[in-house]
């Protein structure tokens, strides 16, 4: 039997690494990653990822990074100390092969039979379907308190046949 859970696609840029709080009324945590011979500045809302990583942990849904990070998504998981999550690839992607990569992914979720849950600041806006939810938060300020609270719905609504 395959495996029931719902999954998600999770992108970072725009999504988790942003430039502005939103509506969280929140300090930014920052940090570093090196990646391609350099080291790259990360912002995000400390809130979102602790729910984030809850979700991961929860066992509900399956999380798989879909994003330019995926060869690199290992020292994320470090940094937000998250579990090890699936890759949709493990190779590096970049423009508009990135957004060919992205949308394949969900393609092939969608495919597979599974419920999709999608946030990617860009690419998840060329999906419709049924099964899919897509989120689309503005790439400035990442995911909304009112966009988590619409994730866990959907996460206890359609992860809540899996036996824990």
């Amino acid at each position: 039997m395959t495996d029931p859970r719902p999954i998600w696609l999770l992108d970072v840029d725009g999504v988790i690494n942003i430039d502005d709080g939103g509506g969280w009324g929140a300090v930014l945590a920052d940090g570093t990653i090196n990646a391609y011979g350099r080291g790259w500045p990360l912002r995000w809302v400390p809130e979102v990822v602790d729910r984030i990583r809850d979700i991961a942990r929860s066992g509900r849904v399956e999380i798989r990074w879909c994003t330019t990070w995926c060869e690199h998504a290992d020292r994320l998981e470090r940094l937000w100390r998250f579990p090890a999550l699936s890759r949709c690839w493990s190779d590096e992607r970049n423009g508009t092969l990135s957004s060919v990569s992205k949308r394949r992914a969900a393609d092939f979720v969608i495919e597979s039979g599974r419920h999709l849950l999608w946030t990617d600041d860009e690419e998840a806006a060329t999906l419709n379907h049924d099964r899919a939810l897509c989120i689309v938060p503005n790439s400035r300020t990442g995911l909304t308190p009112v966009d988590m609270a619409v994730i866990e719905m959907w996460v206890d609504e359609n992860g809540s046949a899996i036996e824990r």
